[in-house]
This record gives structure tokens, sequence and C-alpha cells, in this order.
């Protein structure tokens, strides 16, 4: 709180993100300030809302964000929404210009724990699902000893037919940057060069699709798909090879003559 002859001002960061409390700030992606006005003589003027940074710690040189409110008598004034790009710690400074009845008051302190908001990435995540239609194939094990056939299920799909992958980005704060998919076979590890490459823009969560690729050649193919990340978001993946769902068993079609 600063106080004045004439006036007084409190000042509140607004959301729980304050001391580091920022669940709500990484939903909105973006942050403003509250200033209450109190004690002042029917006053005028206007309330300078200055926020600083990332990580400037003393709140020197250009403000990343400056907006003013318009002071008609006592009560709360909101700043301006000011979006996040870059993750750090953000703090804000305010002053009341006063007027021919009321003195100034202000700066805040630099610093102020309930002016101070640190943003910190998100840690999305990514699901993945190849086309194809799933099946069960009987395979052969041996627990114990003994000889059995086991369900699996199984991607497939036959030569000269698309295969794609699909990507869901979940709990990411306005994310960008690529997800890129790669896809290894017939009959590979995830290793060396992937049979086929494809890479989409990210423009926040949501699911996004592969490039087709047609096989040529029959057999089992294995999609692994990454997320870049961005400033605000860290990067998520590779997805684990041969993941069920990203594994897609091209068969051989049937021919008659």
């Amino acid at each position: 709180m600063i106080s004045s002859a004439s006036g007084k001002v409190n000042r509140r960061a607004r959301g729980k993100h304050r001391l580091r409390r920022h669940l709500r700030l990484t939903r909105s992606l973006t942050i403003s300030d509250t200033a209450t006005l109190s004690g002042g003589d029917d006053p005028t003027g206007t309330i300078t809302f200055k926020l600083f940074g990332p990580n400037n710690n003393d709140c020197s040189g250009t403000p990343a964000s400056t907006s003013a409110s318009t002071v008609v008598g006592n009560g709360s004034y909101q700043s301006g929404a000011y979006t996040v790009t870059q993750p750090g710690t953000y703090r804000w400074v305010v002053d009341y210009s006063g007027d021919d009845n009321n003195k100034p008051a202000g700066p805040t302190t630099c610093g102020d724990n309930t002016e101070t908001v640190t943003i910190t990435p998100a840690n999305p995540t990514l699901t993945t699902k190849a086309s194809g239609l799933v099946r069960r194939r009987r395979i052969a094990t041996r627990p114990r000893g003994h000889r059995r056939l086991q369900a699996a299920r199984v991607r497939t799909g036959r030569a000269a037919q698309p295969t794609f992958d699909t990507a869901t980005l979940s709990g990411g704060l306005a994310a960008t940057g690529t997800i890129t998919f790669k896809l290894y076979g017939p009959d590979t590890d995830c290793s060396g060069s992937p049979a086929f490459t494809s890479t989409k823009n990210v423009k926040g969560d949501g699911t996004y699709n592969s490039d087709p690729f047609t096989p040529t050649v029959a057999g089992t193919y294995r999609w692994v798909a990454t997320y870049s990340g961005d400033p605000l978001n860290n990067p998520v993946g590779p997805t684990a090879c041969g993941d069920p769902n990203e594994t897609v068993t091209i068969s051989k079609a049937h021919t008659t003559i």
C-alpha cells in the first residue's frame, strides 16, 4: 500500500498467479493489474500501470506494457490486459497522477509480492493413433512351456492403400511450433532414415493429421511423432517406437487366377 496525505493506492495482481501461483494464468495467457484508489477528495487524473519483464529485476528501462485508466472518484481501476509470449517473472508498477485537490501516489514498489507474476512453460501431452483397421490376429506364445494361441490387436492395411498418423496435443499454452511425423519400415525399428516424414504447424491444442503415405511393399510400419515446443511450451516426444496404436501391418493383396 502506498499512501499520501490525500490518498492511497492498494495494488493486487489479478488471478491466482502471485508468488508463483499461476495455474489460472497458464490457461488464459493474459495478465492484468487492479489498483484501488481511496481517501481521495473527489479525485480525477489517471492511474498508470507499467509492466516490466520478463526477468527485469529492477523495473528499469522500457516497460513491456503501459496502460492508463482515467480516475473518476475513489474506487478500483483495471489495467489493460497483457498477452504473455515469453516465460519469466513479470512485475507491475502503478502510480496515481494526482490532481488539483489530491496529491500523487506511487509509484508502487518494484517486486512487491502481490505485483509479481511468474510464468513457467507448460508441459503439454501428445497422444497418437495411426490409420488402419484394427483386427484380432492369433499369434503363438509359449507361457510356461506350453504352446497356445493368443489374440493380439493389430492395425492392418493393404499395399497401395494410404496410411496416415493422427496426433492430439493437449495441455498446451497457446501452443505454436510443429508436430513432425516419421514413418519407419517395412519391418525395421525406428532408427536410421524414415520411409516418410510429414511436418504440420501447430496452432493451439487440437488434433493434427500427417500427410498420407502409400506403401509399395508389404510389412510392418511404425509411426513416431514429436512436438517441437515453443517459448511457452516444453517439447514432447518422440512417441514410443512400436506403440500398438502407431503400428500398421501392410499385407499383400489376395490375388486370384
